[in-house]
């Protein structure tokens, strides 16, 4: 953009020695300093492929005709919007010619449009902008859609002052007012329609399902709208009906995986589960080992639940939860020393002999413990009371880790910093307990003492 800026409004600057460098060099180090912290420092995953990368670059571009007609008439009447539509490719000979014959009169008309005339400059250079935001969203690069509504809006603002002041340029003012007061309204009464899908999950997705009877995406999305809202039967229809459509959908399949373990249905759940771990998981592969290895757990496979555990650490040895249920089953099974050595590792300590024992004492009196948040709570209040502080803090975070939610876990680690002496860190972990309950009395209390 700023280069299109430069070029159309200041041309005589480029003369300038050096001048297009010294202006455009600090934007393209920020992008390239965004764009290194986006690959290297957050690692970015999904877990499926793009949609369009298994389609030809060649019938993307056939496509991108109907793609531009599309987004033109979404801009002008946005209406039956829905988010996943979808274009049918050309396939006969002449379908794919006069595709061809379009996208070569859309090239001629932008190239005619984009050349710089000085009375035409506005105009040529809202083009270029909306040009710069569209076309990595019209299908040549490969996206998850041809068409969504959702892409454009970078696009549409240099598209509505285009629009403005071609209106303005050729109006007369008072049938210029008019015209943009209208135009105001139209799209005033159409957003607060479009508020009111949004502000309704099921409404949301039961339209898109409506324009798009075979989006998957969709029918996964609602599932998970119906599971939460506790309609168990009806989500797990509307998983199914996503696994329909594509069947190696990992979201959906593990959807209705957990489903089918919440209802207790453990023989459906392992099923499903054995059917992920075949699938390319990536960073989720730990996880679903993890639920595997829980359902062969609850059925009284304790061995083959072990293996899991063990699958599911080797792929991703972070998995606290998956630690506390081996050191569950060791424990049950009399293993004391695999029981400690897991609880430990999830702890990050080395296992000394005072560690070790003050874990395995632990264990031994804390009786059966569900949740693996509330173990690990239980186990820093326990090494609290003997004054274990490093010990206690870790145990307070791991149960942070998981169940990052809870004011009680900030506050006890809270606790633990200020008896440390480390009262930045104590002072920080007590405001986040009080951020998720205002009305947690001990938080305050010792943020009002110290």
């Amino acid at each position: 953009i700023i280069c299109g800026y430069i070029f159309y409004f200041l041309r005589k600057k480029l003369k300038e020695k050096y001048y297009l460098v010294k202006t455009i060099i600090p934007f393209f180090a920020l992008s390239a300093i965004y764009l290194c912290v986006r690959l290297f420092l957050f690692n970015f995953s999904t877990l499926r492929p793009p949609a369009l990368a298994n389609i030809a670059l060649i019938v993307r571009l056939t496509v991108l005709p109907k793609i531009v007609l599309t987004y033109f008439k979404l801009l002008i009447l946005p209406v039956g919007l829905h988010m996943n539509k979808t274009l049918l490719q050309p396939t006969s000979f002449n379908g794919i010619l006069i595709s061809i014959f379009f996208l070569g009169g859309l090239i001629f008309i932008c190239w005619r449009s984009l050349k710089y005339k000085s009375e035409k400059r506005v105009a040529s250079f809202m083009l270029f902008w909306s040009l710069v935001f569209f076309i990595p969203q019209s299908g040549i690069f490969p996206i998850n859609a041809f068409v969504a509504e959702h892409f454009i809006y970078l696009s549409s603002v240099s598209f509505f002052m285009l629009l403005a002041y071609i209106l303005y340029k050729y109006l007369r003012p008072q049938l210029f007012i008019l015209t943009v007061g209208l135009f105001t309204i139209f799209y005033i009464l159409l957003c607060a329609g479009r508020n009111y899908e949004w502000k309704n999950p099921l409404v949301f997705y039961k339209n898109i399902i409506k324009h798009s009877p075979d989006s998957f995406q969709a029918y996964n999305n609602l599932g998970l709208q119906l599971e939460f809202l506790g309609r168990l039967n009806e989500a797990e229809d509307k998983y199914k009906k996503a696994l329909a459509i594509k069947p190696d959908l990992i979201e959906a399949r593990a959807n209705l995986a957990n489903l089918y373990f919440k209802l207790k249905l453990y023989d459906q759940a392992k099923a499903e589960y054995i059917l992920l771990e075949k699938s390319p998981l990536g960073s989720k592969a730990g996880e679903v080992l993890n639920n595997l290895g829980n359902t062969c757990e609850v059925m009284g496979n304790m061995d083959e639940a072990i293996v899991k555990y063990n699958q599911a650490l080797a792929l991703d040895p972070r998995l606290k939860f998956t630690r506390f249920n081996l050191a569950r089953i060791y424990f049950a099974k009399g293993d004391f020393n695999s029981a400690v050595f897991q609880i430990l590792e999830s702890l990050g300590e080395n296992g000394d002999n005072g560690r070790q024992k003050a874990v395995l004492n632990f264990l031994k009196n804390a009786g059966h413990v569900e949740n693996a948040d509330q173990f690990f709570n239980n186990l820093g209040i326990n090494f609290a009371q003997n004054n274990r502080w490093d010990e206690a803090i870790k145990a307070f975070s791991c149960a942070l880790e998981l169940d990052p939610k809870s004011s009680d876990y900030y506050h006890n680690l809270g606790l633990a910093y200020l008896n440390k002496g480390e009262k930045a860190r104590a002072k920080s972990a007590l405001k986040q307990a009080l951020k998720i309950n205002p009305n947690h009395i001990r938080a305050k209390r010792l943020l009002t003492v110290n």
